[in-house]
């Protein structure tokens, strides 16, 4: 009976000239309770969700309740707001009413009908009241015991508010803010029953990412290791995809007032079987609300929401990073956002994976609506910029949620509950397209199989763009769960490469700690820097794809490595594992320069020999009290060997001359020329032979 009454409603209300809507963008039918509506039990008052019904019964004469739901509406575009209601007979002189602009019980706007036949139209602003519409008897009256159809419609220009298809009555629009909430308003005794309620609006066309592989996406729950009956929610995979930093809610092991929401982590094997989660304990974990934003490239700390004090408790609004600490955490440490303010309850905020760039969901007071994203670049002395927003182009007029910068540094992941989607809050991407970071593509939607009817946020995915983490209370465990699946081809971030690896001493083959310095190999431009973990010499770090990188492995006391990676031809993304070893620097150690090249019988460096040589200087600078003697080599050849010897000599005093030029020390360097007298092959292959076409240095004081 109720989806007859339904479908001829709907005809009559698209039939009405100039409020044709053909969108509905949020229905709930009270199969759950998602959505999150007020749950009570008291004397005087009852409201609960249950069996597609939500129940609200006002026992007491004069009280009035506003419950609402975070639903926004874009109050630039026609709208049509309704619910079915079932008032209970034994409902004597109660009020009725659909609710919207709701802020909080002081500020909202309202539609409401009396059992006793009169409506009116009122608002809300500060506690104070207003009337556009006082009470009136109505041509159209409630009938206890029946399901009516309670409807306020906009057109943009006029509003009309209707009780079934009578229109009780019509005024100018006056608009509203689009970032608040939806809900319904009581008034004295009244046993209501709302069967459902549902908004419709058209917000344009979706931009709907297209591929046949997104037609067999499976969202799988992660599972009781991870989902409990509790709230899981924000969820942040590491770079390498092994370790899954999350936010829980309401559980008895958090440390927060009321349990409050903790972060905890959970690791995830090459089977593909999630560890029981753990809290991550002191000093990350406080009294007040704590979550984790982003995770260091190299996994050697996290960057967390809000500050702290020395002894590990919160301190205020901000962002801070822990680091590593054995099992634990160092206590963490505040980072300085220039005239950082929120002007909304809450907040998210993600990093890039070099660290140097924070994305935020906030409000402030240049926001297009309740939640926009914007972007704080680190600057010279380590603080961070004002933040900027990213533009009318990613942002809505209602809230933008979760921001993930994925490994690529370029694509970026958040929920909005404004832009044209399929439930409450929908994901979308979008990618960025210059270093300004207001300059980006046009969002797209992820798509119904990634997306549901609910409110799905809080996207993540691992550098590779494997699998895609996300929330949703669809199908949940608890009231919100963390779901993954198989990231669709255009839904991943462009290509990069994984570079996992361990530093070994060579003389123990022991792991060790170590720098590990990330240039580009053509310009020598630094990338990054990040160290081994001291307990097992592990590290990782995210590549682009299209260059070709040098890596080099450095601790004071030893011989450094440097490996290169070419990504200039890579077809899609990859992961790749290095082992470096360190030699305890000892005297009359040599060490073979073999990228630094020469042209036959010329002294002259090649321009690809130079990076080789900025290592050697990283090297100098390491190990300050080294000397290195240079050496230098010519080919086996038909010329005499003194040319071999003057040809090698000039090698080794144009290397001398160049480390001198770069910053080290001419007193920490010495140049000798070899000739052919030293060859490094020696064998009869022509072709191997111009190996000898070398240089080398050989450590004669540490």
């Amino acid at each position: 009976m109720r989806k007859t009454l339904f479908v001829i409603y709907l005809l009559f209300l698209f039939s009405n000239q100039g409020f044709g809507q053909t969108q509905s963008i949020f229905k709930d039918d009270f199969l759950n309770n998602n959505n999150a509506w007020l749950t009570k039990e008291a004397s005087d008052f009852a409201a609960e969700v249950s069996d597609g019904n939500y129940n609200i019964d006002l026992k007491k004469e004069g009280d009035a309740w506003w419950l609402w739901s975070p639903i926004a509406i874009d109050p630039n575009k026609p709208f049509i707001y309704r619910c079915e209601f079932t008032i209970a007979p034994n409902s004597k002189k109660g009020v009725f009413g659909l609710a919207w602009n709701v802020e909080n019980a002081d500020n909202n706007f309202n539609f409401a009908v009396s059992v006793t036949g009169q409506h009116m139209v009122f608002n809300t602003k500060d506690g104070a009241y207003s009337y556009p519409k006082s009470w009136t008897t109505s041509s159209k009256k409630v009938e206890k015991g029946k399901a009516q159809i309670l409807t306020v419609k906009s057109n943009g220009s006029n509003y009309q508010f209707l009780l079934d298809d009578a229109v009780l009555c019509e005024l100018p629009y006056y608009k509203f803010e689009g970032t608040n909430s939806v809900g319904f308003y009581v008034q004295n005794f009244i046993d209501v029953r709302v069967n459902w309620v549902e908004i419709v609006q058209d917000r344009g066309a979706m931009n709907v990412l297209s591929g046949t592989d997104l037609d067999v996406v499976k969202k799988t729950n992660l599972g009781s290791n991870v989902n409990t009956v509790y709230t899981e929610k924000k969820p942040v995979i590491s770079h390498d995809g092994h370790t899954l930093f999350f936010v829980r809610s309401e559980d008895p092991q958090n440390f927060g007032v009321d349990k409050a929401d903790d972060i905890w982590f959970a690791t995830v094997d090459d089977q593909n079987q999630w560890s029981k989660a753990k809290n991550v304990g002191r000093p990350v974990n406080n009294k007040e609300n704590n979550s984790c934003i982003g995770v260091a490239q190299d996994n050697s700390w996290i960057m967390l929401k809000g500050q702290y004090t020395s002894d590990g408790e919160y301190k205020g609004s901000g962002f801070s990073i822990a680091s590593k600490n054995g099992e634990g955490w160092f206590n963490p440490v505040n980072l300085t956002v220039k005239n950082y303010y929120n002007n909304a309850k809450y907040q998210e905020a993600c990093v890039s994976p070099d660290g140097n760039v924070l994305m935020f969901a906030i409000q402030r007071e240049d926001s297009y609506g309740n939640k926009d994203l914007y972007v704080s670049k680190r600057l010279p002395d380590g603080t961070f910029s004002e933040p900027v927003n990213c533009g009318a182009n990613v942002n809505s007029f209602a809230a933008e949620i979760g921001p993930f910068i994925a490994g690529d540094g370029k694509t970026v992941y958040y929920a909005s509950e404004g832009l044209p989607g399929y439930g409450d809050a929908d994901i979308f991407m979008i990618q960025r397209l210059d270093d300004s970071w207001t300059n980006w593509s046009n969002p797209v939607n992820l798509g119904p199989t990634i997306n549901s009817a609910g409110w799905d946020a809080y996207f993540s995915t691992d550098a590779k763009g494997e699998w895609g983490y996300m929330v949703s209370t669809e199908n949940a465990i608890g009231r919100s769960d963390i779901f993954r699946f198989r990231l669709p081809e255009k839904a991943k971030p462009k290509i990069t490469c994984v570079v996992k690896g361990k530093i070994i001493n060579a003389k123990t083959n022991e792991p060790m700690i170590g720098e590990l310095t990330f240039n580009v190999l053509e310009t020598d431009s630094l990338l990054g820097k990040i160290y081994a973990l001291p307990s097992d010499g592990t590290f990782s770090m995210v590549l682009k794809e299209g260059l070709q990188y040098s890596i080099d492995a450095t601790y004071p006391g030893y011989l450094g490595e440097r490996i290169s990676i070419d990504l200039r031809d890579v077809k899609e993304s990859v992961e790749k594992e290095v082992v470096m070893y360190l030699k305890p620097i000892e005297n009359e150690t040599t060490v073979e320069l073999n990228n630094v090249f020469f042209e036959e019988n010329k002294a002259e460096l090649h321009y690809s020999s130079k990076a080789q040589l900025h290592w050697v200087r990283i090297f100098m600078e390491k190990n300050p009290e080294t000397v290195i003697l240079i050496g230098g080599h010519a080919m086996v050849s038909g010329a005499s060997e003194k040319f071999n010897k003057k040809l090698s000599e000039d090698r080794a005093k144009t290397v001398y001359k160049y480390l001198i030029e770069i910053g080290v020390d001419k007193k920490r360097l010495k140049y000798k020329g070899y000739g052919s007298s030293k060859p490094v092959y020696s064998g009869t292959d022509p072709g191997q032979n111009s190996k000898n076409r070398c240089v080398d240095f050989t450590i004669i004081s540490k």
